[in-house]
């Protein structure tokens, strides 16, 4: 009773927290931080500040790149 008194959590709630920490252990290869279309988007904003245009976003043989709008790419 005195852990109570001193307001610590009761066992069950930490072992909950275990089994929480546990079950997402499994998961944590498939998680990743980067979207494989990444490089896509990279590429585009460095071409646009080598070339200095920063309205016309294109690949890198210098096509242009217009299927999404203009702010995915300076964001």
């Amino acid at each position: 009773m005195a852990a109570a008194a001193r307001g610590a959590p009761p066992p069950s709630v930490a072992v909950i927290i275990l089994v929480f920490l546990l079950s997402l252990l499994g998961s944590l290869p498939l998680v990743s931080r980067y979207h494989l279309d990444e490089g896509w988007y990279t590429n585009a904003a460095i071409q646009m500040v080598q070339s200095g245009d920063y309205v016309t976003p294109r690949y890198a043989d210098g096509s242009l790149r217009f299927r999404k709008p203009i702010l995915t790419y300076w964001v």
